[in-house]
Formats: C-alpha cells, structure tokens, sequence
C-alpha cells in the first residue's frame, strides 16, 4: 500500500538564484522556438533565424566572437563558417565561396558589424570582441551562469547554425523582454490603466439600416466564418494595435504579439455658430436638409462584435508577449455591438448560411 506524505518547503531542494534565473529565460525561450524571425543585413539580404533548441555542445568549423556588456559579463557568439563565408561575400559584392576556410580581419570586421547590429535590437549595449576566439571576461571568470542557445540560420544563399552563449537577462526575446525596462518607465506604467477589446468580427452597415434595426434582427458579419468548435479566433485591440487572440472557457490567450493597424474614425463634435455667411429661403433650407438626411442615411458606419472589455495597468500592458492569458469575465455567445466607440446593441451569435451572426437581443440606445 502506498504512502502518501506531504510536501513541504523544507524537503525542496535549494536552487540558486543564478539556476533559477537560467531556467525562467529557458522557458521564455521556449515559448518561441517555432517562431521564425527575419530581418534585413545591409548589403547581404534577408537573415532568417528560427528555433533549434537549447545545447552545450559546440559546433565544428565556426567563426567566434567574444561578447561583453557594459557591467563587463561576457558571452560568446559561434556561426558556422560556410555561413559567415557567404554573408560576408555578398556583403562586400565577391563570387559566393568555393572553399571552406578562416575569416579574414576585414571578413571579421564584416561579420562583426552584422552581428553588432543584431544585437543592437536588444534592450542593453553588448560590445563585440573581433580579436578573441572564446569565451573571456569577468563574467565567465566569475563563474556566472550562461545559457546556450542553438538557432538555424539562413542568408545569401546559405544556412547553418548560430550558437549563442549569454548570460539569463540577455535573452530578451521571450515574452518577459519587458521586465528589462527602465525602473522609470515601469513606475510610470504602474499608474496608468487601459482598455483592451476583444473582438470578433467587423462589418459595415448604413446608418439607414442601423436606425431601422430593432429586437430580433440579425447582423451578419459577411466574411466571418461560422467558427468550429468551442474555441473562436479574436483580436485584441489597445488603440491603435492589434494582437490575434484564442478564446476559449472564457480566457483569452495571445497567439502573436501586437501590430499596428489602421485607426478606427474617431467621431467629431460639432459646433454650431451664431455667423451667417448669408441669407436663404425657406424652400433653399428645406431642400438642404433632404440633402443631408439622404446622405446621412446612406453613410456607412463600422460594427463591431466585440466578446468583452479587459481594463489593464500600464505594466500589464507592457508584459503582453504570445502566450499571455486574459480572463474575459464571461463565456458564452452573448456579444456587444459596438459603432463609434459605443455598444450600440448586445445579442447573440447565431450561425448564418456558413457565416458569423449576431441576433440583437436588446438596444442600448441613449
């Protein structure tokens, strides 16, 4: 018969904060190992880097760089030679290599120009060593804990590995690279509060048919296909950015991080004055107004079938990455209308020859 006894903190082992903070980064990492990243080397092309996986081994026939940031910690940067070979020919405009061998000082220089501007798009200044082959610096001196990162590269015609060995907080790709700014910039974000939507679905309707909408119609979201499954496709939205989402039991969960979009029309106030550029009769009036109620009547106006409203911190906000989770508050089918910036209407997701549609349920006019 088995023996069940409880677990208490005292039977845990201890772990130091240095292997703590390697496994938090490693899982970060792993969040995105099947993303693909891409970016353009002046002069070379497209760089394209995606995930292979975390490994101590070290490659054969690399071109190294030593790595230091400005508290004097070091890292290491290995990439395989075939690949360096190529990047650097097409960047200097010479014949793709016939023969593997060692970079060059100036082929270094090269190289290491590209690599500096790769990690220029981290949030700290890392200084790279062309004249050392290894690992050197307090940081390794000090025994800090360093993390190997193996990724798959490919440019100017060629692939190979990249291995990067860094220290934890270097690694600031994952979903916690907000963590690494400004004690300034968290405080003030601390204080701040924003709305997220989450939508479902757009569409555009006349102001003719909004006003003559009532209980019991339904507006179809042309374009929106009936969803199959429990789980349903969404946006995010915060302003003017926009994240796909994954809702499913109520929760939200991001699917890719934010973008930028177009802006929704904000709507204008209108002012009336008490100048008359000249007088007008009462028929030239009358004939005006028709005018303007045709054309109001037929403007379009964009609807938006919104699932709930999530109010963040200004932190929250900043710590948003693929795969963070939002408690929407409620699960079901019921859904807000929402035109201009307000619920217009709330109802019901109902399924339409195929196609998302909301049944109106209730009005919510002022």
């Amino acid at each position: 018969m088995a023996t069940v006894e409880p677990l208490t903190l005292a039977r845990l082992p201890r772990v130091s904060g240095g292997r703590g903070s390697r496994a938090a980064a490693i899982w970060a990492w792993s969040d995105a190992r099947d993303r693909i990243v891409g970016c353009e080397l002046a002069g070379a092309g497209r760089l394209e880097l995606g995930w292979v996986g975390f490994d101590g081994a070290d490659l054969p026939s690399v071109e190294s760089f030593g790595l230091v940031d400005r508290d004097g910690r070091a890292g290491r940067a290995a990439i395989d030679r075939w690949l360096a070979l190529a990047v650097v020919a097409a960047t200097l405009g010479l014949p793709a290599p016939l023969a593997l061998r060692r970079l060059g000082p100036v082929e270094r220089g090269v190289l290491g120009g590209h690599l500096a501007s790769l990690l220029a798009r981290w949030a700290r200044s890392i200084a790279i060593d062309l004249a050392i082959d290894r690992v050197a610096g307090p940081g390794r001196d000090r025994g800090a804990p360093l993390i190997a990162v193996t990724l798959r590269a490919q440019a100017a015609g060629a692939s190979g590995m990249v291995r990067i060995e860094a220290p934890p907080d270097w690694l600031s790709l994952g979903p916690k690279a907000s963590r690494t700014r400004s004690p300034r910039l968290r405080a003030a974000a601390d204080r701040l509060q924003t709305v997220a939507s989450v939508e479902l679905a757009a569409t555009t309707l006349r102001c003719a048919e909004l006003e003559a909408a009532g209980v019991g119609d339904a507006v179809v979201f042309s374009g929106a296909a009936w969803p199959e499954g429990t789980e349903r496709l969404v946006e995010i939205r915060i302003g003017d950015h926009a994240a796909p989402a994954r809702v499913r039991d109520g929760h939200v969960v991001m699917a890719g991080g934010f973008r930028a979009v177009d802006p929704r029309p904000r709507p204008a106030v209108a002012r009336r004055t008490s100048e008359r550029t000249g007088e007008m009769s009462d028929d030239d009036n009358a004939a005006g107004r028709q005018a303007n109620a045709e054309l109001l009547a037929s403007a379009p106006i964009e609807i938006v079938a919104e699932l709930g409203r999530v109010v963040l911190r200004g932190d929250e906000v900043l710590a948003l990455g693929e795969g963070s989770v939002l408690a929407l508050g409620r699960a079901g089918t019921t859904v807000d209308l929402v035109a201009g910036g307000r619920t217009w209407a709330r109802g019901e997701l109902v399924n339409i020859d195929g196609e998302l549609g909301v049944r109106i349920t209730e009005l919510a006019r002022d």
